[in-house]
């Protein structure tokens, strides 16, 4: 990794951790330069824009997303369809609770989520992708377990998770996440 690329890693590093923090609005570039120690100006060679800062860290947090829930998914070791369909959804909403962590942060596009209508727009659409990607892969996996109607009910399990990590992340209390999480999990058991 060259010095240059390094430099925008740890941006969006420290963009990360800020937003989930504290939302898109609520962070500069001179944050940002200033927790790196650089000026705001080398910033803006990699990121021309807020905008494009933004952009390039939803689409770093989804493909991560993405890749660790792959990974888990691949790492399911049964051939039954509804039993892996059961752990691919259990990992999903686990790597929900780890993305929380103990700190309390929400997942970014659950945090950019909630500033939708004031986000540029190609930070906005990037977000609206990895929500799409997250419905269509629920709706896939409730299709296995036959859950029915599959699309509305990946629409509100995804509702459901995001809600229980924005109160999460608001009262500091991981253990609201899990009650939402163990709420999802009952209602899908019983379907």
């Amino acid at each position: 990794m060259d010095v240059l690329s390094e430099t925008k890693q740890k941006a969006l590093d420290v963009a990360e951790v800020r937003m989930r923090e504290k939302g898109y609005k609520a962070i500069s570039f001179r944050d940002i330069a200033d927790a790196l120690g650089i000026r705001s100006a080398s910033l803006h060679y990699h990121f021309p824009s807020k905008a494009d800062l933004g952009e390039a860290l939803v689409r770093r947090y989804t493909d991560a997303f993405r890749s660790r829930l792959e990974a888990k998914v691949t790492d399911q070791t049964t051939d039954k369809a509804t039993d892996q369909a059961r752990q691919a959804v259990s990992s999903y909403i686990q790597l929900h609770r780890d993305a929380l962590g103990s700190n309390c942060h929400a997942c970014l596009c659950v945090m950019l989520s909630a500033e939708a209508h004031h986000l540029p727009a190609g930070v906005a659409h990037a977000v609206e992708n990895f929500i799409a990607e997250h419905l269509g892969w629920l709706t896939d996996w409730f299709e296995t377990l036959t859950i029915t109607p599959p699309t509305q009910r990946a629409q509100a399990a995804l509702a459901q998770l995001q809600g229980g990590m924005l109160l999460a992340a608001l009262m500091k209390d991981p253990s609201l996440f899990d009650a939402a999480a163990e709420a999802l999990w009952q209602s899908l058991e019983r379907s």
